[in-house]
């Protein structure tokens, strides 16, 4: 095999390794059946304070809290929403967004004094 054949065969796994890691779900399997089952039975009931539309929303009304002046109110919504849904990914993000912001913050604040 001389080493223009390694180097095809090497950009083709590469290709497809790229390929996979897009296909792959963003939340965990478990997570992913235990949404289809909870879809496909019959006796599903709707809580609004679970739908996806009102923990986006309470998500969004979390991170102008935040941008307020009370921003630790705002905090606490989104960590309230991480422990009752662990797969809201957009409340994760944004707890570990203010949390790399507020730790600077507080540096800055240190080195000041």
């Amino acid at each position: 095999m001389n080493s223009r054949n390694k180097q095809i065969i090497l950009i083709a796994l590469s290709v497809l390794l790229v390929v996979l890691f897009l296909f792959m779900p963003e939340q965990p399997l478990e997570t992913t059946n235990s949404i289809k089952a909870k879809t496909t039975s019959q006796d599903i009931t709707e809580d609004s304070e679970t739908s996806p539309t009102s923990m986006k929303d309470r998500v969004e009304k979390a991170i102008r809290a935040v941008q307020s002046e009370d921003p630790m109110s705002g905090i606490q919504d989104l960590l309230a929403i991480v422990e009752e849904d662990s797969t809201q990914l957009d409340a994760q993000y944004y707890l570990g967004l203010f949390s790399i912001t507020f730790s600077r913050h507080v540096d800055n604040w240190i080195k000041a004094c």
